[in-house]
Formats: structure tokens, C-alpha cells, sequence
């Protein structure tokens, strides 16, 4: 219903309700969620939580604020999130390649992902679920270093 009513593809409700009721078994309390992507924002309110830091719009923040780097890793490193929801189209993938997964993995990222992000938040953190294009990420460690580019995960167009 959500998806029909829509008048913008984002979010994907159909692949974004597995993510979300996953993250519901969590039994998950305010401040435990981080939502990387300004079109997951609905999250919080679907999950009623409120967010781990006062940085709602995570990766347009980081991409405006760039100097403000340090204190964006340190809020959330303090913030005691223990799970981060992204959107792999987003971040710059394809349809396409947000729908490919690996044989007898497929809550891991796909296997088109460039490699060289995947020491880049929230990358770098283990996927322990994934629906589509939305990524579950467990916390065990610091959120830095933050990618400020605008869809970094995108082919680079020369």
C-alpha cells in the first residue's frame, strides 16, 4: 500500500519491510539505530525508535559538513548504536546491481561492491541481514572513516 500511495521510488517498501521487521526481532531501544540514508529516515518512525545521534540525515550531513568529519564519528561512536540500516542505491549502486546476490550468502553485500569502500562506514561492519538493496549492519567498532562523496559507491564516469 505505502509503495502505491508514493509519488517517489524511494524507499523500496517491499524490500525495506524484511529489513524492518528483522530489526524488529532485535527489540531494539532508542539510540540503538543509526539509518545511514536520508531516504530510510521512515525507519525510526516505523520502528518508534528515536535516533542514536542528533545527525538524522546521515550521509547528507556528511556530505555538507565535511569539516565537521571528527565530531559526526565521535557522536556516533558515543552513541551506543548497536545496528546501522543503508540503502546500497543510495550510496550509488544499480537496480541491478542491488539485486544480484552471492550464491548461498544472500545477506551479504553484493558481489559487484567496490571493494576499496568496504573499510568505509558503515561498510565496515559486518551485514547481518540484507533485503534488496538495504543493508543491516552489526556496530563492533568506530564509525570512521565517513565517505563524504555524493553516492560514493557509483562507477567513476571519466
Amino acid at each position: 500500500m505505502k509503495t502505491a500511495l508514493q509519488h517517489f521510488p524511494l524507499p523500496n517498501w517491499n524490500e525495506l519491510e524484511p529489513a524492518l521487521d528483522f530489526l524488529r526481532q532485535q527489540k531494539l531501544s532508542d539510540g540503538e539505530l543509526t539509518v545511514h540514508n536520508v531516504y530510510l529516515v521512515h525507519a525510526y518512525r516505523e520502528l518508534k525508535l528515536k535516533p542514536s545521534t542528533r545527525f538524522v540525515y546521515l550521509d547528507v550531513l556528511t556530505r555538507v559538513f565535511r569539516d565537521h568529519q571528527s565530531e559526526i564519528v565521535d557522536q556516533l561512536d558515543r552513541s551506543g548504536h548497536q545496528y546501522i540500516l543503508s540503502s546500497l542505491l543510495e550510496n550509488g549502486l544499480t537496480i541491478e546491481q542491488c539485486q544480484t546476490s552471492i550464491k548461498d550468502q544472500p545477506h551479504q553485500l553484493p558481489a559487484e561492491f567496490p571493494q576499496e569502500h568496504l573499510h568505509e562506514f558503515p561498510y565496515q561492519h559486518p551485514v547481518v541481514f540484507r533485503s534488496g538493496q538495504y543493508v543491516i549492519h552489526q556496530v563492533t567498532g568506530t564509525a570512521a572513516p565517513l565517505n563524504p562523496a555524493f553516492s560514493p559507491l557509483a562507477a567513476n564516469v571519466n
